[in-house]
């Protein structure tokens, strides 16, 4: 019999290892074997899509599987905890987490052509971007990644080094996503373990496959609708955690921050920019992005909250 559980274990420890690289000759950093200049959502989901099937494979022919979800579980905790409240732009991150980042000269590894080069930002070519019909219609995530260069990019101090390492700093928000998205995966089949037939592995390899009445049994169908948008919510909701307002578990910051997130994802909902109701599937990139904000203008922002808050007061 095949040993799926190796395999998935020697997989999943490749991809909760931090691996960061510089090419010298261009300049550029990869993280996880793959270039920073790129969203890069879609490199660590289909990651994420293989470990899910080597699971899956285990978990059909494995014992104790309860207890061995379990410890894949607090393992995936474990691992993002190194991220919690660190500041991506700051490489003493990489100390603290015992990762080296490694130079390469490897001709063989070729950088990708960017929309969104350094030049781009540096003229602040993005002025007459936004103007173009098509702009708005980009894919969801190479607008995310665009607007995530934008703010933390300033045409009158960065330089070409500071603007790759926050195409870094993004790459690592995007993994940290991957990271919390399969830890939800993870506890959504430990808490339904026994309604779950393995040996059927197109239920549960993907999210994607996951049959509607599971994920109706599993999420809450009654969410709180929110009149803001996703980026505020996120802000509120990080300045509550931050002043310990809001919490589940006040000894433990990380998985505090993990109990939060999965209550806001799990029972509301935000006003999207058509003005429907969205569903919160994540808030770990506007956390992150928050974090860099928040660390730096807290005061400016709860100001500007008050503010409109004055607003909508005078208003009604």
């Amino acid at each position: 019999m095949k040993l799926y559980k190796k395999e998935f274990e020697d997989a999943l420890e490749d991809f909760l290892t931090l691996n960061v690289k510089f090419h010298k000759k261009h300049e550029q950093y990869l993280f996880q074997e793959n270039w920073v200049s790129q969203p890069n959502d879609s490199f660590y989901k289909d990651k994420i899509i293989t470990i899910k099937k080597l699971l899956i494979n285990h978990l059909n022919n494995g014992l104790e599987n309860k207890s061995y979800l379990s410890i894949i579980r607090d393992k995936i905790r474990n691992a993002m905890a190194k991220f919690y409240n660190e500041d991506y732009s700051d490489f003493s991150f990489f100390e603290k987490t015992n990762t080296l980042i490694r130079a390469t000269d490897n001709e063989l590894l070729l950088p990708l052509v960017e929309e969104f080069d350094y030049d781009y930002f540096l003229k602040q070519t993005y002025i007459e971007k936004y103007k173009e019909d098509d702009f708005a219609q980009l894919d969801e995530d190479i607008l995310y990644y665009h607007n995530f260069l934008k703010k933390n990019f300033d045409s009158r101090k960065t330089t070409k080094i500071e603007f790759e390492r926050i195409k870094l700093m993004y790459a690592i928000v995007c993994y940290q996503d991957i990271i919390y998205d399969f830890l939800n995966y993870i506890e959504y089949i430990y808490f339904n373990y026994e309604f779950i037939n393995f040996s059927k592995n197109e239920e549960v390899k993907d999210e994607d496959t996951i049959t509607e009445e599971e994920i109706e049994s599993y999420m809450n169908e009654n969410k709180c609708k929110l009149n803001i948008n996703k980026k505020t919510f996120a802000k509120v909701i990080n300045i509550l955690m931050m002043d310990s307002i809001l919490y589940f578990d006040s000894s433990d910051a990380s998985n505090n921050k993990i109990l939060v997130q999965k209550f806001f994802e799990k029972n509301f909902s935000y006003k999207g920019s058509d003005g429907n109701q969205k569903e919160v599937k994540s808030l770990n990139k506007e956390f992150a992005m928050n974090h860099f904000e928040i660390k730096d203008n807290r005061n400016a922002f709860l100001e500007k909250l008050i503010s409109e808050i004055n607003d909508r007061k005078s208003a009604n």
